[in-house]
């Protein structure tokens, strides 16, 4: 866009200046729908309360903290999706990565990106039938890019992206078990995929 006069990089300066004042209220309202559910353990609904130093390590990923192997095996690997996280762990760790976003961070990136897939659902029909107009009953995955100032939305066929994601050596870390029969990944730094 090229700014002809002040009056147009006022009314842009608008626009971003909008935007960043309704994001502590996105972020408040984040931090309340997840109040209490991220905790040290990866077993949630474990019911003992212990300090860290009491807790043991996973022994692939030497990330995830846990109390005991009796709520790691049945909470966290069959009900949790953990076993997903331990591999990309191992790998972020293979490849001297960490985990560059925290749980709050990851958790505001959920909760974003199904609100603006939700905003944009109309946007989203129309890429998904202009796209793959043949796959109707294909499960696809949509790509939300928040590197830039405007998100960016692609949509995969859910089978190439994971066939794509076997060759990767670093597979996307799973944020969420689903909600609204969506799921969701984050793209490390700032990218969010959600599978619908």
């Amino acid at each position: 866009m090229r700014i002809v006069g002040w009056r147009t990089a006022g009314a842009c300066a608008r626009l971003i200046w909008a935007g960043m004042r309704t994001l502590p209220a996105l972020m408040r309202y984040v931090r309340c729908c997840d109040a209490g559910s991220h905790s040290e353990r990866e077993g949630r609904n474990c019911p003992k309360v212990d300090t860290k130093n009491a807790l043991c390590k996973c022994g692939d990923c030497s990330t995830t903290l846990y109390c005991s192997k009796e709520c790691q095996t049945p909470l966290a690997w069959k009900q949790g999706g953990y076993k997903t996280m331990c591999k990309v762990k191992q790998c972020e760790r293979f490849e001297g990565k960490s985990q560059a976003i925290s749980k709050s961070n990851a958790a505001f990136f959920h909760h974003l990106s199904i609100r603006d897939m939700r905003h944009h659902l109309p946007l989203l029909r129309r890429l998904v039938c202009s796209t793959y107009p043949a796959r109707r009953s294909c499960k696809l995955l949509i790509r939300v890019d928040y590197t830039a100032v405007l998100p960016a939305y692609t949509v995969v066929p859910l089978a190439e992206m994971q066939r794509c994601e076997e060759r990767r050596a670093h597979p996307r870390l799973p944020l969420k078990r689903p909600v609204d029969n969506v799921y969701s990944v984050v793209f490390l730094p700032m990218w969010a995929v959600l599978y619908y």
